[in-house]
């Protein structure tokens, strides 16, 4: 499977969705992002986009109440218009990682402990 920067951002909402199941916090998939209404567990975003299509005039389906971060998968919204401010700029690091169907003998895991270890 070819990963995408769309399958990272569907894959981080998911984390976010399973982290606020644990903590009994509904939360809603739609079309084109994950969000939840109430207030979350510190640093987690209410609202990710999973589709660069995402359109920002959608966030009137939300009901914003208090503090609010939202994850900007794709670094192509400008939320201004909305009292939203950037606090932090990232992109999406991806490795292909082996072909499981084709990968002979065992796999090892190591503890990364150095940037040394870690360019091995």
């Amino acid at each position: 499977m070819r990963v995408t920067a769309e399958i990272a951002a569907r894959n981080n909402a998911e984390l976010c969705h399973a982290v606020l199941a644990a903590h009994a916090i509904a939360a809603t998939f739609v079309s084109d992002c994950w969000y939840s209404n109430t207030d979350l567990p510190e640093l987690y975003p209410n609202l990710v986009t999973f589709s660069p299509a995402f359109d920002p005039d959608g966030l009137s389906r939300v009901k914003i109440g208090g503090a609010w971060a939202i994850k900007d998968s794709f670094a192509t919204l400008d939320l201004t218009s909305h009292s939203f401010t950037p606090i932090i700029e990232a992109s999406w690091l991806v490795h292909p990682g082996p072909d499981a169907a084709t990968h002979t003998g065992d796999m090892t895991w190591e503890r990364v402990q150095s940037p040394v270890t870690f360019g091995a």
